[in-house]
């Protein structure tokens, strides 16, 4: 009897769940409640330049107590601490190769030292090598692996048990619809955020496990956005489907932060092809796939700037 209970009461939550989602979804224009953040320390890697840079300054128009920066380049850096304090908020950088655990592991004691720990952390440093998986070397395998995913893994590790005994904060993963659906000449950094958001999914578990409801995640997935990192890239009907404005997808990352979003696609239309990619058969979905270029978007890739293991 209790186990019939127990299944009358999940199905319903399940039912509450799925119609406030769905509901919420309709509303997407309508104003929502968004979070004070004013007593947060926010971590941002990658935050030199691209989106790292644009989400860092988004930030600091919510007035956070405090922006640190990670990154491999202190000119870089720099300047978006600058920018960011011209906006009246205090800002750190700190020069570190998230590639490297123990470099992680020895700047996370640092910020727990000057700052007590992170409120929020931005997950967004990424390299792409932009090659087949037979032409890939592998250090070039490696290193996209270890700045996509692995740095993600021992950045939660460092700040993640401060966020548990506080029972407050929020982590965040700024993905990729390439961390949805492969694209050919991208395996590598596809498989890092495919890894990445098994990361996210297995982590929520274990936070729901220990019932801190002050913890929330949230997973970006945009698609091409107009970056170096992916520059030159272009599918058949990029008319259709072109590059998505950078500054709009800043807002829209931390917009999906403060008001705790879990999952976000952006642009919006984009949940569609996630769908038809759950429900489509594979042999069907790779001739759409092929129809709509996937399979040689990646062949005018401009690497402008080789990252460190293509030097």
């Amino acid at each position: 009897m209790d186990n019939i209970f127990q299944l009358v009461n999940l199905l319903f939550e399940a039912v509450v769940s799925l119609l406030l989602n769905a509901v919420g979804n309709l509303l997407f224009f309508w104003p929502k409640k968004y979070k004070d953040i004013s007593n947060d320390v926010i971590l941002i890697t990658g935050g030199g330049k691209g989106i790292g840079r644009l989400v860092s300054v988004e930030f600091a128009k919510r007035k956070p107590k405090q922006i640190i920066l990670w990154g491999r380049h202190g000119d870089t850096l720099s300047a978006t601490a600058k920018a960011i304090e011209l906006q009246g908020v205090a800002c750190d950088f700190m020069v570190c190769d998230v590639s490297d655990r123990d470099q992680v592991f020895l700047k996370a004691k640092e910020v727990k030292r000057q700052y007590g720990g992170v409120d929020i952390l931005v997950n967004n440093a990424g390299v792409v090598c932009g090659k087949s998986v037979l032409e890939c070397r592998v250090d070039e395998i490696k290193y996209t692996v270890d700045v996509n995913l692995m740095s993600q893994f021992w950045t939660i590790k460092s700040f993640l048990p401060g966020m548990l005994a506080k029972n407050h904060g929020h982590i965040v993963s700024i993905n990729s619809m390439l961390g949805l659906i492969g694209l050919g000449g991208a395996a590598d950094y596809s498989a890092s955020k495919f890894g990445a958001l098994g990361l996210f999914e297995a982590l929520r578990l274990e936070i729901a496990k220990e019932s801190k409801d002050g913890l929330h995640l949230t997973t970006i997935h945009p698609y091409q956005v107009n970056t170096d990192l992916f520059a030159g890239v272009r599918t058949r009907f990029a008319s259709l489907f072109p590059p998505v404005n950078k500054e709009y997808v800043a807002w829209k990352i931390v917009n999906a932060v403060c008001t705790n979003q879990q999952f976000c696609i952006i642009p919006r239309y984009m949940y569609f092809f996630n769908l038809l990619k759950c429900v489509l058969p594979y042999e069907t979905l790779l001739i759409m796939q092929k129809f709509m270029g996937l399979d040689t978007a990646m062949d005018g890739l401009v690497r402008s700037k080789p990252s460190k293991s293509c030097l």
